[in-house]
């Protein structure tokens, strides 16, 4: 795999391109990159909805490919796209977080009508639910590791997905109220945890960055003047 890179590496926001929002189809990449499967996530939509920016960024590409209108937007080292979007961008704006790119198509590959979400780093796909947040998605320079993923980060930990409401859902173990106070003599065997995460977790099978514990939160820093001083 090619170095993965995040950029940029201070604090970003990322959001959502459809609301509301729920998941008809996960992330789950063929094993072999030739192969045809899965490298993005479906989102619920209708025909004519609203598609914004996930991120701050460049318009690309903003043309058919096999008789479906697509939108790619440049975020530094990542690319975004959206498919199918009847685009109101052209190739070469630029776009903040939330800007409106168009509105859903015809033309998807869904039985119903739904947006294809497509995160790429170079040639790599990921998986788009570790940008995807309501606060502040932040990659720590310090673990940047080349030839892989990146050690850790923040991700969607309350978020609605697969249907789920933004809140607690029972965990893998068996669910457990959040209010119900558990015995400090002994670890809870049962517990409710974000349903976003829950859903996350079961993609962790495939090589993608792990998911951080409480998400790490900064001032505005520049990164590599971090770098230069160690």
């Amino acid at each position: 795999m090619t170095p993965l890179l995040f950029a940029p590496l201070a604090i970003t926001f990322w959001v959502w391109p459809v609301s509301p929002v729920a998941v008809v189809s996960g992330f789950d990449p063929p094993a072999q990159v030739w192969s045809a499967g899965p490298r993005g996530l479906d989102l619920a939509a209708t025909t004519g909805q609203e598609v914004r920016a996930i991120g701050p960024g460049s318009v690309t590409f903003a043309h058919s490919v096999a008789g479906r209108p697509v939108i790619s937007i440049r975020h530094g080292a990542l690319r975004s796209t959206y498919e199918p979007v009847r685009a109101l961008v052209s190739p070469g704006e630029t776009v903040r977080a939330g800007q409106l790119l168009g509105w859903v198509a015809t033309g998807g590959h869904c039985a119903d009508r739904c947006l294809h979400l497509g995160i790429k780093s170079g040639t790599d796909y990921l998986n788009p639910l570790l940008l995807l947040s309501r606060r502040p998605a932040v990659l720590k320079p310090n673990r940047l590791r080349l030839g892989g993923a990146p050690a850790r980060m923040t991700s969607a930990a309350a978020l609605p997905i697969h249907g789920c409401i933004a809140g607690w859902s029972p965990s893998s173990h068996g669910p457990r109220a959040p209010a119900q106070r558990a015995d400090p003599r002994r670890p809870p065997a049962r517990e409710w945890r974000p349903c976003a995460l829950n859903h996350v977790e079961r993609a962790s099978a495939h090589p993608q960055p792990k998911l951080g514990a409480p998400p790490w939160f900064a001032p505005r820093v520049d990164p590599f003047d971090r770098l230069a001083r160690q």
